[in-house]
């Protein structure tokens, strides 16, 4: 779909929205801009000491969340993993021919809600937290019911 150099290809440019794209020529011409103006200034200077670091990422407060242009926020991936979980059991317990399907595939949401987990450890927020693992809580509980 892109070139060697990042660039979309004409065959692509009629799918992507015109909004996109020119958001897309605007950051890509806003790096270039930055990158050009930041080699005609002074040689870089040494890095500063370790202990003017920024504290590791599990160690920094939780900030809070600010929801992307579409409005979609880190609750609202929880509740899409975690409803289509539910379907899946949901479907599982009504369909015998697929039920196997159904469980498997209530399985691997499940499992990528726990992964959400794992690599979001110690950067939520205490609310964010507590509706992953309440989530992760009720579904598991409903996989043991339907196994």
């Amino acid at each position: 779909m892109f070139t060697p150099e990042g660039e979309l290809r004409d065959i692509y440019k009629d799918t992507v929205p015109k909004e996109a794209e020119d958001r897309r020529n605007e950051s890509s011409s806003d790096a270039a801009s930055s990158a050009a103006a930041s080699s005609q200034t002074a040689p870089p200077q040494a890095a500063p000491p370790q202990a003017a670091a920024a504290p590791p990422p599990s160690q920094q407060p939780a900030q809070p969340e600010e929801p992307l242009e579409s409005g979609a926020t880190f609750q609202d991936l929880i509740g899409l993993l975690g409803q289509s979980a539910s379907v899946y059991l949901a479907q599982s317990a009504q369909r015998l021919e697929n039920r196997g399907e159904m469980l498997e595939m209530a399985r691997m949401h499940v499992d990528l809600l726990a992964i959400l987990k794992q690599k979001t450890q110690g950067n939520l927020a205490a609310d964010e937290a507590a509706l992953l693992d309440d989530a992760l809580y009720q579904l598991r509980m409903a996989f043991v019911q339907q196994g």
